[in-house]
């Protein structure tokens, strides 16, 4: 099996700012990127994660650049809840053609490989209705975190899903084509329930972790987000990183200097028994 850590929600540059950790509950709310097509995507003030409307969340923490009826980019499509369906949705992802062509060329789009998507986290207050961003002297640049997975059951082009399921209309992938736009691309369609390996696992082919956990952070504590820890058996494994990104702490860890290129960066698992611990950690906050 191969993983695919894919970088998805609010970034430096779409958007502005990290998505929020609600210091409240702990409660992680990755905030999908605004949409820079007009007409295309979902205002923010329709979509909820937990109960959280998104509206007043975004408009708050960007000081209303990004604001509710501003229209967000929901890709991945992980929950049912986020928004209002047409029967028989399913979760759902679409790469960006250039991450397409490179995932194919690593055999990393096949059935059954896991995504886990990662992004920017900083931890934010609620006071009298306004959501703040507080000073965390442990992670002075935010953290990365991992907020989400899906398993891949089958992947299809754009065109199909146009044509094919009516379900899938909203995407804004599926209305790019519609525009006449990236006819090449595909979308990844999840399993209907997650099929690893793991102890006491009962859970959707795909999914939101809404509540922090150590488990799911890639940053290493004190130092800025762009330095992962990660256990020793990633080096040599772990596509687009090179030898001397790497750091061997000695307890079985290893720091990574990730420098923030690209978007998907694939581990590949084959022969790795310690990969099941690893996974059987994250998948206890679900």
């Amino acid at each position: 099996m191969k993983i695919i850590l894919s970088r998805k929600g609010f970034d430096s540059s779409a958007g502005g700012y990290a998505s929020p950790l609600l210091t409240n509950g702990n409660f992680l709310c990755s905030l999908p990127i605004p949409e820079t097509e007009p007409g295309v995507g979902i205002p923010y003030a329709r979509i909820t994660v937990n109960g959280h409307n998104l509206g007043p969340l975004v408009s708050s923490l960007t000081n209303g650049s990004v604001n509710e009826q501003s229209r967000a980019h929901l890709d991945p499509d992980l929950v049912a809840s986020q928004f209002q369906r047409i029967q028989g949705w399913k979760p759902i992802f679409g790469p960006l053609r250039r991450a397409h062509t490179e995932l194919s060329n690593l055999n990393a789009l096949d059935g059954g490989n896991l995504f886990l998507f990662f992004g920017w986290f900083a931890p934010v207050e609620q006071r009298n209705g306004t959501f703040l961003y507080l000073n965390d002297p442990d992670f002075p640049t935010g953290m990365h975190v991992i907020f989400g997975w899906l398993q891949i059951d089958t992947v299809c082009s754009v065109r199909d899903a146009a044509q094919n399921f009516p379900w899938a209309a909203y995407h804004p992938h599926v209305q790019y084509y519609l525009r006449n736009q990236a006819a090449n691309d595909v979308l990844i369609i999840a399993k209907a329930r997650l099929d690893l390996p793991l102890p006491n696992l009962n859970l959707p082919g795909a999914g939101l972790f809404t509540t922090f956990s150590d488990n799911l952070r890639l940053t290493d504590h004190g130092r800025p987000r762009s330095h992962w820890r990660v256990p020793r058996w990633f080096r040599g494994r772990l596509s687009r990183v090179s030898e001397n990104m790497w750091r061997d702490e000695g307890d079985g860890s290893l720091l990574l200097r990730y420098r923030g290129f690209g978007q998907e960066f694939v581990l590949d698992c084959t022969h790795v028994d310690d990969a099941l611990p690893w996974l059987t950690r994250i998948f206890q906050c679900a």
